[in-house]
């Protein structure tokens, strides 16, 4: 079973069973979110990037650019499921 996502905790607690440091950890938890979420942005943007110029016409090139935005997205993607 997987764990239940820090923000979706924070979302599901009581209006009354919030005590004063359930403001501090929901921004935590959101200043989190939100650079994770910049970092895949980016990933994607780079893969996109990427497969449409890659190269100029070498398929050595082309396959070495492939490879390396294609390890960044891999390590964004772990990054983000490792956390959820």
């Amino acid at each position: 079973m997987s764990k239940q996502p820090e923000a979706l905790r924070l979302a599901s607690v009581a209006i009354f069973d919030r005590g004063i440091g359930w403001q501090a950890d929901a921004t935590a938890e959101l200043i989190r979110l939100h650079a994770l979420n910049a970092e895949l942005v980016e990933a994607l943007q780079a893969y996109v990037s990427t497969i449409a110029t890659a190269g100029g016409g070498d398929k050595d090139l082309f396959m070495a650019a492939i490879r390396e935005v294609d390890n960044s997205a891999r390590a964004a993607l772990k990054k983000a499921t490792e956390a959820a």
